[in-house]
């Protein structure tokens, strides 16, 4: 038990809150308006579980705390924050950021309390207690307005990572706070928090496993006698059995399976875990060259790191590996004599170990130094103090020059990084800076090509782009075939079905596990007339994968156009099942009772999506064209009347192509449709001249 701490200084608290707030605000202002990006619109954009939160209920809820991919429970605390910025604004950015930019200053924050009272514990309060204060609040701001931060600030899917540093910051907060506390009752409340900070941190992203391993560092190097040696025995031995522990356990939530399977097979990226074990170190250096030497022109979304096939290839690798156990051999030599030192040097590797290890995620991301870094700065603002403490002493106008040089940093990092967060504007800034910084990536010209295909419409251009990243290195064995996908859907756009499934074919085989490439290739075989292949790959698809909607949705309008309309319905109804009120399904089942001349029950359910969609015009002619087919001219009528105030009389012609797009259709119901649909035209034409005269 310690003696109670001094009674906390709440204005200097608050006022290191709101020059931390104003200070962030300045630095992070121009990211209001940054748009999505790449990973944003799997988990955001385009996750349908999110859009669900409408009402609020427990069950939209819970559905959104799953991966958007699977029906496991995904990074739910992220999660379920996403969702309520999509019920409160939708997808206007400005939500999303203002929460990121929160959580960034409770961060720095909690920080900046952690390390007052860090360097309030045994081992240190004799040497800076008076100057805490000073300290905490230049390492937590230069920890907060360095440009590496602003990937996963900016970068709004990133709050995943910064939600992770927020609670675990908040979890050492705790911990540290409880160990100093003389109050029984407010330990125990302490501690609890702890764990629940834990939890809430696993629960926003997986690497924040390694608290426990950060809060037994921090109970050896700044709470025990390390001079004791059997101390000194049971501290290390503890450290290294959770180390073991914790880096399986986080191997295993990480990778929802055994972390060790596969170990020497490269599986879905290019290298294997060994060759990312062998390359990390160089990018561990790489990242710490980055936080140490900011010059903006050295970040990007993107890197060009080669992989390490050996220790020799390339050279860098074995120089790399022999600093990272350098750097780590000073952390664990420096625990005695220098706790803050060491405490900085072993937090950061220890939060690398999970996505800078054997782990096949991708071998770069600077997000992934938000929470290592946390620490980094410590050292910094201690040296920092003790040096303008010595030359007040010695000499002022040194003392002087330091003070200055210190302001002109903070100007510099926070200039910095305002400059970093003006690429995340858009995505043509971002990936044109990616493009120039990694010539030898394709990821960038993909992501151009997509911008200049979907946002511009610049086909050649993006065909163009697609090309040239080709010729560049691959991020994963599935790339080259999404290139050629989005390549082929160009020409599937533009028509030219032989070249589309020349590219599909290509894909399938660069790589077949891609199903959504076979499913596409079948759609384009389908249009093509080739039934026969078509319904050879939605074979093979349903396989492996007898609930995916598309191909059977797809086989269903073949065996509809083969006239085998029982079979075609029952692919339907299995797609309704998997996809309650799914539009296509039930339209498509209307369709299928239409031709088995089954009109009325198929008039219901093309009525039952009327209801739902009012204004499609294909809905309607099917309407008009089932109720002639049973006689209802009635319903025809009222139909076609609906249909005629959705359309101008200079609008027929499109009308016209439109009807002759509806392939399910016999020719003979589109004449019958067209000229119902032209008589009423042209009764309406005569009320209108009626009227004017």
């Amino acid at each position: 038990m310690y003696p109670p701490l001094q009674r906390p200084n709440h204005t200097g608290a608050l006022r290191a809150l709101v020059f931390l707030f104003f200070l962030i605000l300045l630095t992070y202002g121009n990211t209001f308006d940054a748009a999505w990006h790449l990973d944003d619109f799997q988990n955001i954009i385009q996750n349908q579980r999110l859009h669900k939160i409408k009402d609020l209920n427990f069950s939209t809820i819970w559905d959104s705390l799953h991966s958007p991919v699977s029906q496991r429970i995904f990074r739910p605390v992220a999660m379920l924050t996403f969702a309520f910025n999509w019920y409160v604004g939708s997808d206007q950015v400005i939500g999303y950021h203002i929460v990121n930019l929160i959580i960034h200053l409770v961060t720095a924050f909690f920080l900046y309390l952690t390390i007052i009272n860090l360097l309030n514990a045994p081992n240190l309060k004799a040497i800076h207690q008076k100057s805490a204060g000073y300290i905490a609040l230049l390492a937590a701001v230069l920890w907060a307005i360095h440009p590496i931060q602003t990937q996963a600030v900016t970068y709004i899917v990133q709050r995943m990572a910064s939600m992770a540093a927020m609670f675990y910051v908040l979890g050492l907060y705790c911990y540290i706070k409880a160990r100093l506390d003389s109050s029984k009752k407010f330990r125990i409340v302490l501690f609890l928090g702890c764990g629940f900070s834990f939890l809430l941190g696993i629960g926003s992203k997986e690497n924040a496993v390694t608290l426990p391993i950060a809060l037994g560092l921090i109970e050896v190097l700044f709470f025990q006698d390390l001079n004791d040696r059997r101390i000194r025995r049971i501290c290390f031995r503890g450290l290294i059995a959770g180390s073991i522990l914790i880096f399986v356990g986080g191997a295993l939530i990480f990778v929802n399976s055994n972390p060790l399977s596969g170990f020497w097979e490269s599986g879905f990226r290019y290298f294997s875990p060994v060759q990312r074990l062998m390359t990390q170190p160089r990018v561990v250096v790489f990242y710490l060259s980055q936080i140490f030497y900011p010059i903006i022109s050295r970040y990007s979304i993107e890197h060009d790191v080669a992989v390490s096939t050996s220790l020799l290839d390339p050279w860098s690798t074995l120089p790399g590996i022999a600093l990272v156990l350098i750097l780590i051999g000073i952390g664990l030599s420096q625990m005695r004599k220098r706790p803050i030192l060491s405490f900085a040097i072993l937090f950061f590797f220890l939060n690398h170990v999970i996505e800078s290890s054997i782990i096949p995620l991708e071998l770069v991301f600077e997000h992934r130094n938000y929470l290592p870094s946390l620490f980094l700065f410590l050292p910094v603002a201690v040296a920092i103090k003790w040096l303008l403490d010595y030359y007040k002493k010695r000499n002022r106008s040194l003392a002087g020059i330091l003070v200055a040089f210190v302001t002109i940093l903070l100007i510099l990092l926070a200039t910095g990084t305002y400059t970093r967060n003006q690429v995340w504007l858009s995505d043509l800034i971002l990936w044109e800076d990616a493009a120039k910084k990694a010539p030898g990536s394709c990821r960038p010209l993909h992501n151009l090509a997509w911008v200049h295909y979907e946002r511009i419409g610049q086909y050649d251009a993006a065909l163009n782009l697609y090309d040239q990243a080709l010729k560049r290195r691959m991020n994963n064995k599935a790339q080259r075939s999404l290139i050629l996908n989005n390549m082929a859907n160009i020409y599937f756009q533009r028509g030219d079905y032989h070249k589309a499934a020349e590219l599909w074919q290509e894909a399938v085989l660069s790589f077949p596990s891609y199903v959504a490439t076979k499913y596409r290739l079948a759609l384009t075989r389908k249009n093509l007339g080739q039934t026969a292949e078509a319904l050879i790959l939605l074979d093979q698809i349903l396989a492996k994968r007898p609930n995916y909607i598309d191909p059977l949705m797809l086989k269903g309008v073949i065996l509809l156009k083969q006239q085998q309309f029982d079979e075609a319905l029952s692919y339907f109804r299995k797609c309704l099942k998997l996809k309650p009120l799914g539009k296509k399904a039930i339209f498509n089942i209307g369709i299928g009772y239409n031709l088995l001349g089954r009109y009325e029950r198929a008039a219901w359910f093309f009525r039952t999506l009327h209801h739902r969609y009012p204004k499609d015009r294909i809905l309607l002619m099917w309407l008009i064209e089932t109720n002639l087919k049973s006689s209802d001219q009635a319903d025809a009528d009222r139909y076609t009347a609906r249909l005629l105030r959705l359309i101008r009389i200079n609008e027929f012609k499109s009308l016209t192509a439109t009807l002759a797009a509806v392939d399910l259709m016999s020719p003979l119901s589109r004449q019958v449709v067209l000229a119902h649909i032209s008589k009423r035209l042209a009764e309406r034409t005569r009320e209108i001249s009626l009227q004017s005269l």
